[in-house]
């Protein structure tokens, strides 16, 4: 009597049949009523068609979190042509369930391996032989103890192991995992000798970049919690024991008193993939500068705060101890975007725009100059009020 139909958004509500009728998929015969568990509900005056239905079932053990399951109705978003686009819905219609593919062993080697700043990728394989099997490989740290690559977790089937591998390896490599995510995708391997598909789905995690502020003053604790925010690992630096007190910093990873005749003594290199410096003195912007400038790979990103005076001042001296020019270039002096910043806070925030902008690949411009909607969407009404 009750019957469902998977709409597309946004093509499926288009109010063209013949775009519905390519998008949109069932109907489903549906039982059940608003007063039970899987309830479905309609409305009487229109039919018996459903219109809201628990699109996602999910029962979890909570004594043992891996034997949890679930169900998701799919068939309404995405590609709607893709095989996978509504391979759950008849299994949810018939109160079915699937492996919820979580894993205690997965998730513990996946944290702590990101804690130690190493780089994991896991392939969770999701039909075939070994459905609901993981394997993890993880990619260490220059510098750190043990293998430089490793795995964990066996899938049981030699052949599909190795053919996984080659994926991890890939994946390490840094390969864009989908077209829609680059750190999580799914990908199909073929057993040798057969024509059998087996679906990976990959997932990468990477260790959070790391942030060293070198300078302890006022700027730097509004700076330090724009960079926690934005997901830095972050360091705070500076010789005086006032200043580097870390009750004054609580978003820090580490904060670090410094000797500035050797400011990165102390400092690990991945703890300074970026590097900003808000010191007191560009005395001591030079000893952190001739050292950075020359190390093998340079920091991502390499920030000066400053006037134009003592940025002048810092790169004069750097040249003439022989620094070359080009290295110059790729220090972000003054740092920041043009905000009109002021106070610690509003230059904390230009700092943090110039991150997301490099990050991203952003202009820097005002979203209204980039969108234009008013001008791109109703220019009549632009000329009329003109006029």
């Amino acid at each position: 009597m009750h019957t469902l139909t998977l709409a597309h958004s946004p093509f499926g509500e288009s109010g063209i049949a013949p775009i519905e009728r390519l998008f949109n998929r069932g109907p489903l015969e549906l039982g059940g009523g608003a007063d039970i568990v899987n309830a479905t509900g309609w409305t009487a005056h229109q039919g018996y068609e459903v219109n809201w239905v628990p699109s996602m079932r999910m029962v979890v053990d909570l004594g043992n979190l891996d034997d949890g399951r679930w169900i998701h109705l799919t068939g309404q978003s995405g590609r709607p042509f893709h095989r996978h686009y509504t391979d759950q819905a008849e299994p949810w219609r018939d109160g079915q369930t699937i492996p919820l593919g979580f894993s205690f062993e997965a998730a513990r080697e996946t944290l702590a391996a990101r804690e130690r700043g190493a780089t994991v990728v896991v392939a969770l394989v999701l039909d075939g032989p070994c459905a609901g099997a993981r394997r993890l490989r993880i990619r260490e740290r220059s510098g750190e103890g043990g293998p430089r690559n490793h795995s964990v977790g066996a899938l049981g089937h030699p052949h599909l192991e190795g053919l996984v591998d080659g994926l991890l390896h890939d994946a390490l490599d840094g390969e864009p995992l989908s077209a829609r995510s680059s750190e999580a995708g799914t990908r199909t391997v073929v057993l040798p000798g057969t024509t059998t598909e087996v679906p990976v789905y990959l997932e990468r995690t990477r260790p959070p970049s790391g942030l060293l502020i070198v300078g302890a003053g006022h700027i730097a604790e509004p700076l330090h919690l724009q960079g926690a925010l934005l997901g830095f690992r972050v360091t705070v630096a500076d010789d005086r024991p006032d200043f580097a007190d870390p009750a004054r910093f609580p978003r820090a990873h580490r904060v670090v008193r410094i000797d500035f005749t050797d400011p990165f003594d102390q400092i690990e290199r991945a703890d300074r993939s970026h590097v900003i410096l808000v010191t007191r003195g560009h005395r001591y912007d030079y000893e952190c500068l001739r050292r950075l400038v020359v190390e093998d790979p340079l920091p991502e990103y390499i920030g000066m705060i400053g006037s134009r005076r003592r940025v002048r001042a810092t790169f004069h001296q750097l040249l003439e101890e022989g620094v070359p020019r080009a290295a110059l270039e790729r220090i972000r002096a003054p740092v920041g975007l043009d905000l009109g910043a002021e106070t610690p806070g509003e230059i904390a925030v230009a700092v943090a725009a110039e991150w997301v902008a490099i990050a991203r690949g952003g202009s820097g411009r005002p979203m209204v100059e980039v969108e234009r909607v008013a001008e791109r969407f109703f220019p009549d009404e632009a000329d009329d009020a003109r006029k």
